[in-house]
């Protein structure tokens, strides 16, 4: 077998690689994998080693407290599964943590906020996202830590408003677009007015009703839709086309209080069109997935486990 990948970051690979080990911890062709992909990448080996200063750190906890059965019950199954959802967990609020330190503005799991600027723009945050702000006297910037936001620029031709998502950048004097950070760049979609949106030496204008998603290829994938359907989030709406599974429950973690885990690449790399209520996560999970044969399972009532 092999670790089912969902995204790109290197913390959840080390986590998949950990599960499908344990799971299969004969399987001397799978160590041989998980060993090229320890010495693939430097970004690897170093989340390789932060899970296993977690796992130092539960095999300690578990040492030190008192065993609830005679040490001969203690199925090792449980062992496991206790220590891949406490990995999953550090994992998942880590980079959380991180960015809230940095933030200027930001928002709980769930919520949404309106933010007002010094310079008449007003920013509107989507649930468990953040921004840093910093507003000069030539030049106005905003940096998307994590999440999603909607901004409604005031025009000031001496000071460009700047938004940093990742390792893309959208630059305006006044308009309103919104921007979702992704792993490995942005997307952008605008409501009213230009934007020109760059990455590396790429740089691309866009229109009312035009986006990009800037993770995809170099010059990442350009498409078009109503305008009225430029951040149906703010109406409590979450409106997909043509997205993987795994995009969309990435989105939809933002509005769960714990942790969703998508097991199974097949399920994962699947792409769907169509409109969830992003207030029940677990219920837009079951929308999303039931119908491709995957299935929902609460673990507990902070780990949701998707399967298919």
């Amino acid at each position: 077998m092999r670790p089912h990948r969902v995204d790109n970051s290197p913390d959840r690979e080390a986590l998949h690689w950990l599960i499908a080990m344990q799971e299969a911890p004969d399987d001397v062709a799978l160590r041989d994998r998980f060993r090229v992909w320890v010495q693939a990448s430097p970004a690897h080996a170093e989340a390789w080693r932060d899970l296993n200063r977690v796992d130092d750190l539960i095999g300690r906890a578990l040492s030190s407290a008192k065993p609830a059965m005679p040490p001969h019950r203690v199925r090792q199954p449980v062992v496991v599964t206790v220590f891949a959802l406490a990995a999953c967990l550090l994992l998942a609020f880590l980079p959380l943590v991180q960015a809230r330190w940095q933030a200027d503005y930001r928002t709980a799991t769930g919520a949404m906020r309106q933010i007002s600027l010094a310079d008449g723009s007003r920013v509107m945050l989507a649930p468990d996202s953040a921004v840093s702000v910093s507003l000069g006297a030539d030049q106005r910037r905003v940096v998307l830590l994590q999440g999603e936001a909607f901004f409604d620029v005031q025009r000031d031709p001496a000071r460009p408003f700047t938004v940093f998502a990742g390792d893309s950048s959208i630059r305006v004097l006044g308009t309103a677009f919104n921007v979702r950070r992704l792993q490995s760049g942005a997307e952008v979609a605008v409501a009213q007015g230009v934007v020109q949106v760059s990455r590396a030496d790429t740089h691309v204008d866009l229109r009312p009703g035009d986006s990009i998603d800037t993770s995809q290829g170099q010059y990442g994938i350009r498409s078009t839709l109503p305008t009225e359907l430029v951040a149906p989030w703010r109406q409590g709406q979450l409106v997909v086309k043509d997205r993987t599974i795994a995009d969309v429950v990435d989105t939809l973690r933002r509005y769960h209080e714990g942790v969703i885990m998508l097991h199974g690449s097949a399920l994962a790399e699947r792409r769907i069109t169509g409109i969830f209520t992003p207030d029940d996560p677990e219920a837009a999970l079951t929308a999303l997935v039931a119908p491709l044969g995957g299935s929902v399972i609460r673990v507990t009532p902070w780990f949701v486990l998707v399967t298919g």
